[in-house]
């Protein structure tokens, strides 16, 4: 009779689920088998995308194959990587959105024996793929381009990525709205990439990076000071009525006009928020 082989789910194929995956392979007893489950087709490289999603030329960098993930290629192991939603997890079986027959996966129940549980890291709305909303993601001064939307595919993200390029590259002005270490990146990429472009960071505190030593942004700010097309504003928060706010408040060279709470006005033609209370939805309606 035959007897289901012991399962290990790994629920996530990113930095930790991958490592976990490998190590469990090689050191488990051949019967037994682990599932490397994730809604992408590829590992997301997550901490390279504020960077890709500026420069131009290099987006496929981003996404990593899992082919050889559990770094064997011996057919006779039972170790399988799967593209799928888990839709329900329970104390000895998951639920997914789609079953896999081809791997003696019938159904979309799937019985375990050990889960590992790898997923809830997520990036922030502007480069969030699977946040494909552009309301969600930046608020355009002329809304012209939109985000295509992303459904797990290495070629879905690199369209994503070229969109996102575009629309960075289409806007001569920009305000990036938050001091931690994405908003910083994402400034300074843009800035390096395109010397002609005026940039504006925004960020609430008087501090930059205000989770590390101040050091840090001591450092930060100086090379900030020496880019010529940087502008820095500390210690003024944007006030989120002025995105919404209709009708829509433009200058005259068509520039989006928003506001701090000390009722600063700041134009820009594009604006990409950093800050993790910030929700832009509907901010373009």
């Amino acid at each position: 009779m035959y007897s289901s082989p012991k399962t290990v789910v790994v629920l996530g194929a990113a930095y930790g689920g991958c490592r976990a995956s490998q190590i469990l392979a090689a050191g488990l007893p051949e019967s037994w088998r682990v599932l490397l489950i994730d809604r992408n087709s590829h590992m997301n490289n997550v901490y390279i995308f504020p960077r890709l999603s500026v420069l131009p030329g290099h987006e496929h960098k981003a996404f990593i194959p899992l082919s050889k993930v559990f770094l064997s290629e011996d057919p006779t192991l039972l170790h399988r990587c799967l593209q799928a939603t888990v839709t329900s997890i329970r104390r000895d079986s998951i639920t997914l959105s789609r079953a896999f027959p081809e791997h003696g996966l019938a159904t979309t129940v799937v019985p375990y024996d050990y889960m590992i549980y790898a997923l809830g890291s997520l990036m922030p709305p502007p480069l969030d793929l699977w946040g494909t909303d552009p309301a969600d993601n930046i608020v355009q001064a002329k809304p012209g381009r939109n985000l295509p939307v992303y459904r797990g595919t290495k070629s879905e993200g690199i369209a994503w990525m070229k969109e996102h390029q575009k629309i960075v590259e289409d806007a001569p002005t920009i305000l990036v709205v938050g001091g931690g270490a994405l908003g910083i990146q994402f400034a300074t990429d843009i800035a390096a990439i395109y010397s002609e472009k005026k940039v504006t960071l925004l960020h609430s505190r008087k501090r930059l990076l205000p989770r590390f030593d101040e050091a840090m942004h001591d450092e930060t700010l100086k090379v900030l000071e020496t880019m010529e097309n940087v502008d820095v504003i500390l210690g003024e928060r944007l006030d989120m009525s002025s995105v919404k706010e209709q009708p829509v408040k433009h200058n005259e060279l068509g520039q989006r006009i928003v506001r701090t709470v000390t009722g600063r006005e700041i134009a820009s033609d594009l604006l990409v928020p950093f800050d993790a209370l910030m929700s832009l939805k509907h901010a373009n309606t």
